[in-house]
C-alpha cells in the first residue's frame, strides 16, 4: 500500500507541521441534516474572498501542509471551488472533498477532476428511507451513490463517512453492502454526537447501554469488511482502550495504541471567515485559536509550551524533544481566552494573507 501523505515524520512531530488541513470553503449547503454540528445551510457572513482563499493555500504550502480536505456546507456551492482545487494541486498539495453528493453531478465531477481533484467522500447515513430521513431531502441516498459510482469511473479514490446514530446502527451491515457495490474501498464510522441540529433532535442520539451492542457489530463488520477488501476505520469519538482497541488502532494501523490526537499540532481546521481550530469537529465559539484575517507576519519557529512529566524529565505537548532544533516559518496568533486541549501548536504558527 503507498504511504499516505498524513503519515508523520520525526520532523513533523517536532515542529507541529500541520500536515493535514480540514477546510470549509463554504457554509452553504443543498442538504438539511438533522444532525449537522455546524448548522450547515446559508453562507457564513463573510467568507473570505476568492483571492483571501488563494493566499491561505500559498500560505499553507509555505507551512508544510501535504494534504487538503474540502467540506462545507457543499464545497461545490462555492463559486470559485475549482479555482481553489486547482490552486492546492499547483502547489504541490494533495486535494479531496467530503460531500452530501445531492448535486455532484457528472459535469461537476469532471470538471473538479480537470482541476486536480483526487478523491471524493461522501457520507451515507443509512438505507434509502433512513439516509433521507436523516439529510431532509428525498433522493439523497440515489444521490450519494450515484455520486460514489460516477467518481469512481472517473479514476479518483471514493470513500464513505457514516454517523452511527440511534435510527441507523442496526443498518450498518446493508449500508457496507451498498457501498461495496459501488466500489468504496475506505469506510469512517463515527458516533453522532450532540452539537449543531442533533441537539434538537435527540433521536437521532445513541444512548449510552447501546453501544454494549454497538461495538461489537462495528467488530464483526471489522472483520467482514477486511474479508471484502473495505478498509474500516473507527473515527476518533468510538471509544479507547476498549476490548476492540487493536483493531481500531493496532499494528496493521501503524501503532499499537492511541498516541493522542493530533488536533492543533498536525491536523488543523479552517472555517469559511477565516477562523482557524485545532479540529472541525471542536465548537466553533470555545476552541477558535484566531483567524486567517489578523495575522501579521512572523518569522519564529515553533516553540511549543512543555510539560514536565511524572519522572521529572522535560517534554513538549507536540512530541518534540526539549530544545530541538526546527525551521523558521510563520505563526499563529494566540488563542484567547482560556486554554484548549490542544494549545500547542496555535500559539506559535501563523497564515499571513498579504495584498
Amino acid at each position: 500500500m503507498t504511504e499516505s501523505v498524513r503519515t508523520l515524520a520525526d520532523a513533523d512531530i517536532a515542529n507541529c507541521t500541520p500536515v493535514h488541513v480540514v477546510w470549509e470553503i463554504t457554509l452553504a449547503c443543498d442538504l438539511k441534516c438533522q444532525h449537522c454540528g455546524s448548522r450547515a445551510g446559508r453562507r457564513r457572513p463573510k467568507e473570505l474572498t476568492t483571492a483571501e482563499c488563494l493566499a491561505v493555500i500559498a500560505g499553507l504550502a509555505e507551512l508544510g501542509t501535504r494534504e487538503v480536505n474540502l467540506i462545507g456546507g457543499e464545497a461545490y456551492l462555492r463559486s470559485d471551488w475549482l479555482e481553489l482545487i486547482a490552486a492546492i494541486r499547483g502547489h504541490g498539495m494533495a486535494c479531496f472533498i467530503q460531500s452530501g453528493g445531492r448535486n455532484f453531478t457528472q459535469a461537476r465531477l469532471d470538471a473538479a477532476i480537470a482541476a486536480g481533484l483526487m478523491g471524493l467522500g461522501v457520507s451515507i447515513d443509512g438505507v434509502r428511507a433512513t439516509h433521507d430521513r436523516i439529510r431532509g431531502v428525498a433522493g439523497s441516498h440515489d444521490a450519494a451513490l450515484g455520486a460514489l459510482r460516477r467518481a469512481r469511473a472517473g479514476g479518483i479514490v471514493t470513500s464513505v463517512n457514516t454517523q452511527i446514530g440511534a435510527l441507523s446502527w442496526r443498518e450498518l451491515p446493508a449500508i457496507m453492502d451498498a457501498i461495496l457495490a459501488v466500489g468504496v474501498r475506505s469506510w469512517q464510522l463515527q458516533l453522532t454526537v450532540a452539537m449543531g441540529n442533533a441537539v434538537d433532535n435527540d433521536e437521532l442520539l445513541l444512548q449510552p447501554h447501546q453501544l454494549a451492542e454497538v461495538m461489537p457489530l462495528l467488530a464483526d463488520l471489522h472483520a467482514r469488511a477486511a474479508a471484502r477488501g473495505l478498509d474500516l476505520q473507527a473515527g476518533n469519538n468510538v471509544g479507547f482502550f476498549g476490548p476492540y482497541e487493536q483493531l481500531w488502532r493496532g499494528p496493521d494501523r501503524g501503532r499499537h495504541h492511541w498516541i493522542g490526537c493530533r488536533a492543533g499540532q498536525n491536523v488543523i481546521a479552517l472555517e469559511a471567515d477565516g477562523s482557524v481550530k485545532g479540529c472541525p469537529s471542536l465548537p466553533t465559539a470555545r476552541y477558535t485559536g484566531g483567524n486567517v484575517r489578523d495575522a501579521a507576519p512572523a518569522t519564529s519557529g515553533p516553540t511549543p509550551p512543555r510539560s514536565t512529566s511524572s519522572a521529572g524529565a522535560t517534554s513538549t505537548t507536540c512530541g518534540a524533544t526539549a530544545g530541538a532544533a526546527t525551521t523558521p516559518r510563520p505563526a499563529w496568533p494566540a488563542a484567547p481566552g482560556p486554554p484548549t486541549p490542544c494549545s500547542a501548536a496555535p500559539a506559535t504558527t501563523r497564515i499571513v494573507i498579504t495584498a
